[in-house]
């Protein structure tokens, strides 16, 4: 994209959103990925509001889409309530909805005057639309966990103005080292179709204001007990960025491609050197069993973050993913051949992964059957993508590893074994649907590149599909 084109569309978001912040002279904005719709350009900058740093990073989209994300951070004293920045839509009369996730219910009403709680803000009128997240605030602990402070937390003030309505973000005054975080989408079209019987089931999971957050560093989880350190309302960054991936496969909803680019673009910034992205936080679990401390190889959370790349270079063409991909396709070959289990069936060698790693060296772990199926898939695809040998022949390890242990999976009830740990024994309760789901797509896989399905697989399959039956397990993909 011209640059001089891209920095104009950049003013005119600032105008358009009427944010309280002026842009650093000569601020360029810049081609963040193209897609079969075009570039998208991003600008970042950070400048000083009174006596905190503000940081912006928008996004701009070939049909005039804006994706703002922003951040107020707070340094050595504390900020007075204020407000962070303001968007109109024009238009006599709109929609606002809202998802409570601590109730579990849907708010709407017509677009009208008056303060909102924190929240997740569809706004709509006939001449255009606007996703807002207010703002919220976190204190940074170690291991990349990061404290959600509530009694912090943003409101939205709507006024009606001459030709439509105007919308405020606010934030109450906030300690010193703290970041309040929010981010705010507008289009002249609408973002969601609110007819499509699963528009609510979606946006329910994607409000970003319960278990999921989405922060200038990424993707953020509600973090188990398990992990540390460890505290209620803390959040763990989580490498997997599971909406994003939800997003990606959505159909006519322009939001989630807008939103769902933009997240795996800040992800694929957080690779590390060796072309993966660590798991931050600590597990206890993992730390007592096998001596893993934080900053750790996940297969499974890394295999899901690929897999969405993936279905958005395939689906959108964003090309620009793909160098990474492959980079990290040889790396999980590489890894696979330092931290697997040998398997045969007297003829040929099969290979069963340890799920995690760290770099500094720990006891081997075990193999789970979902991380396995969930590897060999990724590779599969990314020899169908690039045509590369190497992606099909490590493909082909993993997948004997479990053809050669088929009949070692199933469990006594029925169902299967979660992992096999490394003295050789099976054991733990399976997912009830996550491993089926990634069994399915690797038969389909091999019987795409063998030429016919796997017997082995087609057992598993089998047994996990009468379990689920006999369970009343129906979400399974068919």
């Amino acid at each position: 994209m011209n640059r001089r084109r891209a920095a104009a569309r950049f003013f005119a978001l600032f105008l358009a959103f009427s944010c309280l912040l002026t842009a650093p002279a000569g601020a360029v904005a810049e081609t963040a990925f193209t897609t079969s719709l075009g570039a998208v350009s991003v600008e970042a900058s950070t400048v000083m509001r009174g006596s905190a740093w503000f940081d912006t990073r928008t996004y701009a989209y070939p049909d005039g889409t804006r994706l703002s994300m922003q951040r107020l951070r707070t340094v050595g004293g504390s900020e007075a309530a204020q407000d962070l920045g303001k968007l109109t839509l024009a238009g006599e009369m709109g929609s606002l909805r809202r998802y409570d996730a601590g109730k579990g219910e849907w708010y709407s009403v017509p677009l009208q005057a008056g303060t909102y709680p924190a929240g997740t803000y569809h706004l709509a009128t006939a001449k255009g639309s606007a996703i807002l997240v207010t703002s919220q605030a976190y204190l940074d602990h170690s291991n990349g966990m990061i404290e959600h402070l509530p009694a912090c937390d943003g409101s939205l003030v709507i006024a009606q103005s001459a030709d439509g309505f105007l919308f405020t973000l606010r934030t109450p005054a906030l300690p010193a080292g703290v970041h309040a975080e929010w981010f705010l989408i507008r289009s002249d079209k609408q973002l969601v179709d609110w007819a499509r019987p699963d528009s609510l089931e979606k946006w329910s999971i994607y409000c970003f204001t319960g278990m999921n957050r989405w922060c200038m560093t990424g993707y953020y989880y509600l973090a188990p007990d398990t992990y540390y350190p460890y505290a209620p309302n803390y959040y763990n960054n989580l490498p997997a960025a599971y909406i994003a991936g939800r997003m990606l496969r959505d159909v006519a909803q322009p939001a989630s491609m807008y939103l769902g680019l933009a997240m795996l673009d800040v992800m694929e910034g957080l690779r590390n050197e060796e072309g993966y992205l660590p798991s931050l936080a600590g597990s206890t679990w993992l730390f007592n069993d096998y001596g893993i401390g934080p900053g750790y190889f996940d297969t499974r959370f890394n295999v899901d973050l690929a897999v969405a790349l993936l279905n958005a270079v395939g689906r959108y063409q964003v090309d620009d993913w793909k160098p990474d991909l492959i980079a990290f396709g040889d790396f999980l070959c590489g890894y696979a051949e330092r931290h697997h289990y040998t398997v045969s069936d007297g003829v040929a060698e099969g290979w069963l992964v340890q799920d995690y790693a760290h770099p500094n060296g720990n006891l081997p772990t075990h193999c789970s059957l979902n991380h396995l199926a969930a590897e060999a898939v990724l590779l599969y695809r990314l020899a169908a993508l690039t045509g590369e040998s190497r992606f099909t022949e490590t493909a082909e390890l993993l997948t004997r590893g479990i053809e050669f242990t088929a009949r070692s999976w199933i469990a006594e009830n029925g169902d299967l074994h979660y992992y096999r740990l490394p003295d050789g024994t099976f054991g733990r309760t399976d997912y009830a649907y996550l491993t089926y789901n990634d069994l399915l797509e690797l038969q389909q896989l091999v019987t795409d590149s063998r030429g016919a399905p796997s017997a082995e697989l087609g057992v598993l399959l089998l047994a996990k599909k009468q379990w689920m039956d006999a369970n009343g397990v129906t979400d399974y993909n068919q």
